[in-house]
């Protein structure tokens, strides 16, 4: 079997935390959300994934290769436009009869909901799945000669009447947990300190003692205090007398300075805590910040307390990057 992947947006519902990362790629468990769904389609018996992209393109080749750390072949679509997605759709079934699994970019999928959803589907049955109520499908899987029904425009739509023609969507109480919506900062911040709690998700690092994750090749300074569940990166740099935790996800590359106090955050990857800093209930994205509480996104133009990190040449180390005026 086959898998498709739409990852075709709409990107602007993550507001700034899209500010340098596309939203399929921003990271659970410092899992991309996109390489979430390559481990379950590959444990669910797919060995080829089509990724079809409409923008930033380079990103996701850069991120996801050619697919082996997920051990299924990637084949990544460029599109021009929205309404390229329906006739590439078509010309994946190439006369052959063969049955496609469609995925949107919008929910998380782990193998167990992938299983779940293609437990006993007939060969020419089109079988949907919603993750809420009143919404379309999230998996869809059909034979190619459905996609022949496609109508132009927004593929998407032309999808869900598929789904809902075909009169066998799965209700979603009958999904296992491990289906959740990604579709909002907020979201992602559940997800990941929902992740810290359960600790299902892939990827997770070494153990170094309870409720406490490690990546490869992080630095933590003897005064730092971890207070689990907490999941640190690779090559993360934590400073002297930090307070790291509980419920903490740092991301890959990142800094955090002297005192900083971090708690029910995420930081994602390459970015710069200062000294003294003080993140909770909030998502930080090099100079962004999304504080889930009051809903308020900022961004700091100035290095101050945040910042991109970038590695300096002369001493191998991870520095905040100094932002030069505009002339």
């Amino acid at each position: 079997m086959e898998a498709v992947l739409l990852a075709t947006g709409p990107w602007d519902r993550f507001g700034i935390l899209t500010r340098r990362t596309p939203p399929p790629l921003l990271s659970v468990a410092n899992v991309p959300v996109l390489g979430q769904h390559l481990a379950a389609c590959r444990c669910a018996g797919v060995s080829v994934v089509h990724l079809f992209v409409a923008e930033d393109h380079r990103a996701f080749r850069e991120v996801l290769g050619e697919g082996r750390r997920w051990g299924i072949r990637l084949v990544m679509h460029r599109l021009s436009g929205p309404e390229a997605v329906t006739s590439r759709l078509r010309s994946l079934s190439g006369g052959r009869e063969r049955r496609l699994l469609v995925l949107r970019d919008d929910t998380l999928l782990m193998p167990d909901a992938v299983r779940a959803h293609l437990a006993g589907v007939d060969q020419d049955e089109t079988r949907g799945s919603a993750i809420e109520d009143g919404e379309a499908w999230g998996i869809l899987s059909l034979p190619t000669e459905a996609l022949e029904r496609l109508g132009g425009g927004d593929a998407r739509s032309a999808l869900a009447e598929i789904w809902e023609s075909s009169g066998r969507g799965v209700p979603p109480e009958s999904h296992p947990q491990d289906c959740r919506v990604f579709r909002s900062g907020e979201d992602l911040l559940r997800l990941n300190l929902e992740s810290c709690e359960e600790l299902p998700w892939l990827g997770m690092g070494q153990a170094t003692r309870e409720g406490v994750f490690v990546q490869s090749n992080v630095q933590i300074d003897p005064t730092a205090r971890l207070v689990p569940p907490v999941l640190i990166g690779r090559n993360a740099h934590v400073g002297a007398g930090v307070v790291l935790g509980p419920r903490a996800v740092v991301g890959e590359d990142c800094c955090l300075g002297d005192r900083a106090v971090l708690h029910d955050c995420l930081v994602l990857s390459r970015t710069y805590v200062g000294n003294g800093c003080e993140v909770r209930d909030a998502v930080v994205d090099g100079c962004g910040i999304y504080h889930r509480r009051h809903g308020a996104e900022l961004v700091l133009p100035r290095l101050t307390l945040l910042a991109d990190v970038e590695l300096e040449s002369r001493t191998g180390r991870l520095v905040p990057r100094r932002h030069r005026p505009r002339s």
